[in-house]
């Protein structure tokens, strides 16, 4: 039946209506979730609702974990921690696992109506700040750190090394120690899930043999897991039945004890990670609250509950931990806010940090680009002026100069907390600072008759500005960003760099997935092309970098056609959908979370392009970089097509070694790009051929760009790449 119409203001009346009572409702919600929670021993909640909410189907990792989220877990730990310890537990073996189910999806419901409570605080069109602020917000409490929690430990592990002596005086460990009990912490768990899940299928045989043996024989096992009460109850199952039974009481006996499993004691701890007790005490310490630690008036949900600092619960002699994630990123941050006590290690530190970020993304960058020319760090220049300026770092690839800064500064709390002041100081650091220092560098580049740098030594460095006329502006940050970097439009309110020059703000650990994930190098110098295309489109909207990085490997980061269908459809807004999953995947199974072979997401582009792509950067032709960027303009029917052609002219001239050649071009209106591509026995010959053709189809056809690509070989299966060509019409 067709549901009646309703008016636009008959709509908002009852959206209003919606909002005005959510209050009510979560008051409702929070009230009937301590009645729950009382219900329980505390340990046991926490473990309960911990174990479930952390539970993930570990063939294929997704984002959507039906209904899952630690934060669900985390609010309930809170809730405990108001509440006080209860100590006993009012519900029976049998009926455990349904009154959890009723007490998460009460949690469930409470988080839900907090999130859209949340939202509508911040209706209405935002400001750049105000989308990011809110988003460090938002995510912060559902999310957190948006980076991979093995290439953390990575980092930080170099990052803190050169402290770790003044680390352990203070704290009783040091880094090692702390990556040693993270990583293995959740081992510990897992270790202690087999043995009561084995113990649980032990006892259900045992269990089903001694009913098996009073039905057929009257005797009672001595000394039995069974009273005659329960053997004369069981013994009219069939044995199937009977083991169903049975399994599903043992294995409620373990969630009824799973404290057993997830509460652990400091020598539980030292004993499974071999550190020693003092340590594993040490580690604890500075990370653990208590019950009752938090007054009444604490929301248990926020950007900065007490679990963010202290994500480590103890009562008595036992600890339990209801977010295994908080721990991993609360380690570092309590102990660089020891550092800042004491001027002189806190801008150690600093340097450390710059220096660190620095080296490591300049080895990143030349794994990915390992035909680039990488030059020294912390290059100085002096201009006109006498003023004396720093480069962080300078890398050129064929002729693109990338310009590099490194900013090693965290995001405070304050701005996760929902601070437009604090966020905008540090995107002013991030990105207006870092802009104006590389700007300031490109231009001096390009302005100076020769552009002279110098090292700390005060020596000169070969540096060629002629070799370079396209520039790319790199801030990089040791802080997980890359939930943010996607709101950084090329047009901003933020005012903090033009069109022209659009940076490119990028966290390390980002770049680790892309130097992972990007074939070919340039796929990377495409990648950044394509983004700005994305983010000159206001509103259109992905969640994280490494969503846009998937799009790109998945079809190249194409938009232009659904741009058109939400035109044609009145639609103002895109937002694309989670595009990591697969990536995610892939590090599961890279870094041993599951078993079966995951292969790393590769680029939709096929084989033997990418083939011709490698020929080209071997040859190191110049220009090669612009060449491969207009053959990634293509749509993929176009390069399959260009592809064929390709073999075709190999095999031709493998066969007469006779000059070949194919074209192809994007429009033949005028005003697209055209390809050649050219095959010759004679060098000399091929180039002087290659650069008329190209010439002749740039005008014949109208183009906007001509590029052609020479080739010696006559093997149908290499190229040996040895001539170029590249020209824009004047037009």
């Amino acid at each position: 039946m067709k549901q009646p119409e309703i008016s636009i203001e008959e709509g908002q009346r009852r959206i209003n209506e919606v909002f005005e009572n959510l209050p009510q409702k979560m008051g409702s919600l929070l009230e009937d979730l301590k009645d729950k929670a009382t219900k329980f021993e505390s340990l046991q909640l926490i473990s309960n609702i911990s174990h479930y909410n952390h539970l993930r189907d570990t063939r294929r990792y997704s984002d959507y974990n039906d209904g899952r989220m630690a934060v669900i877990a985390e609010l309930v730990s809170i809730l405990c921690l108001k509440i006080g310890y209860i100590d006993k537990c009012e519900i029976t073996t049998e009926n455990i696992n349904e009154k959890l189910k009723e007490l998460q999806d009460v949690a469930a419901q409470y988080f839900g109506m907090f999130s859209l409570n949340h939202s509508n605080n911040r209706l209405g069109e935002e400001t750049t700040l105000q989308r990011i602020t809110n988003k460090l917000n938002r995510d912060e409490i559902v999310v957190r750190n948006p980076g991979l929690i093995e290439h953390h430990y990575m980092i930080v592990e170099q990052l803190f090394k050169e402290l770790n002596p003044e680390i352990k005086k203070q704290f009783g460990f040091d880094i090692n120690d702390s990556l040693v009990i993270r990583k293995s912490l959740i081992k510990l768990f897992q270790n202690r899930i087999k043995i009561a899940l084995d113990s649980a299928h032990d006892k259900t045989e045992i269990a089903r043999l001694e009913v098996l043996k009073f039905r057929n024989t009257g005797s009672v096992t001595f000394d039995g897991l069974l009273s005659v009460g329960d053997l004369n109850q069981l013994k009219p199952f069939s044995s199937k039945k009977l083991k169903n039974i049975l399994l599903y009481h043992y294995m409620n006996e373990i969630y009824y004890n799973l404290s057993s499993i997830y509460a652990f004691t400091a020598g539980d701890l030292a004993n499974h990670c071999q550190v020693s007790v003092e340590i594993a005490e040490n580690f604890l310490k500075p990370f653990a609250c208590e019950f009752g630690s938090i007054k009444e008036n604490i929301e248990i949900l926020g950007a900065l509950t007490i679990l963010r600092t202290k994500p480590v619960i103890k009562k008595n002699d036992k600890y339990i931990i209801p977010s295994f994630s908080l721990l991993t990123w609360a380690v570092e941050p309590t102990i660089e806010d020891y550092f800042k006590q004491y001027t002189k290690l806190s801008n150690k530190f600093k340097d450390i940090k710059h220096d660190y970020l620095l080296s490591f993304s300049i080895e990143l960058l030349s794994t990915m680009m390992p035909n680039a020319q990488i030059y020294p760090s912390n290059l100085y220049y002096t201009l006109p002026d006498g003023k004396r300026c720093e480069a962080d770092g300078l890398i050129g690839y064929d002729t693109t100069l990338f310009v590099i800064e490194a900013k090693g500064s965290r995001i405070t709390n304050k701005a996760k907390d929902g601070s437009y002041e604090r966020t905008e100081n540090h995107l002013k650091e991030l990105i207006r600072d870092a802009t104006l220092q590389g700007q300031r560098t490109i231009n001096f580049i390009k302005n100076s008759e020769n552009a002279s740098f110098r090292n700390k030594k005060n020596q000169s460095i070969d540096f060629d500005p002629t070799q370079y006329d396209e520039f790319v502006l790199v801030s990089l940050t040791l802080e997980p960003i890359g939930n943010i970097t996607p709101l950084l439009k090329v047009n901003n309110d933020l005012e903090y760099f033009d069109e022209h020059q659009f940076p490119l703000i990028l966290s390390i650990y980002d770049l680790i997935v892309m130097v992972d994930h990007f074939e070919h190098p340039v796929f990377f110098l495409h990648y950044l092309k394509r983004r700005k295309r994305f983010l000159e489109v206001q509103k259109v909207y992905v969640f994280e970098e490494i969503d846009l990085m998937g799009y790109y490997l998945a079809n190249g980061l194409y938009i232009e056609n659904s741009l058109r269908r939400a035109e044609e459809g009145n639609i103002n807004v895109l937002s694309f959908d989670n595009q990591t999953d697969e990536i995610n995947d892939y590090y599961m199974y890279k870094f041993g979370h599951k078993e079966q072979f995951t292969p790393k997401v590769k680029s939709f582009h096929p084989e033997d392009f990418i083939a011709l792509l490698n020929a080209i950067e071997a040859s190191k032709i110049q220009h090669r970089v612009k060449i491969m960027s207009e053959f990634l303009e293509f749509n993929s029917d176009s390069i399959r097509t260009l592809i064929d052609n390709v073999h075709k002219v190999k095999k031709q001239f493998s066969e007469d070694g006779d000059l070949h050649d194919c074209s192809i071009c994007s429009s033949k209106d005028g005003g697209g790009v055209g390809i050649t591509f050219m095959t010759a026995s004679n060098q000399t010959q091929l180039d002087e051929k290659l650069y008329h053709y190209c010439l002749y189809k740039l005008h014949q056809v109208k183009a906007k760009i001509w590029v052609g690509i020479g080739d010696i070989n006559t093997s149908t299966d290499n190229y040996n790449i040895k001539c170029s060509f590249f020209a824009m019409s004047n037009n």
